[in-house]
């Protein structure tokens, strides 16, 4: 898929969450507007939405190990860049 940048933007959020395969996570709300993001916390204290399709919650419901990398990192652009992406979760916020 091709995306074309068509205005600049600059990420507001210097520290987003990122987590790895693997890694557990503490499980917090669902995200009523969007759903299918929880609000999550990293073993470091970093919290954010994520996916629940990368958590595999365990029967604490609670708690989860997630079953993808992930990474909240906005890109910063301008008009005349044309980003690569990996994944793309953009009905977040749509």
């Amino acid at each position: 898929m091709n995306y074309v940048v068509i205005s600049r933007h600059e990420s507001q959020y210097p520290n987003p969450i990122e987590f790895r395969s693997g890694e557990y996570v503490v499980i917090g709300r669902q995200n009523n507007e969007f759903p299918g993001w929880a609000w999550v916390k990293t073993r470091d204290g970093n919290q954010g939405w994520a996916p629940n399709e990368y958590l595999d919650s365990n029967n604490d419901r609670q708690t989860a190990i997630a079953n993808h990398n992930y990474s909240a990192r906005e890109l910063n652009t301008t008009n005349k860049k044309t980003p690569d992406f990996v994944r793309d979760h953009s009905s977040f916020g749509k």
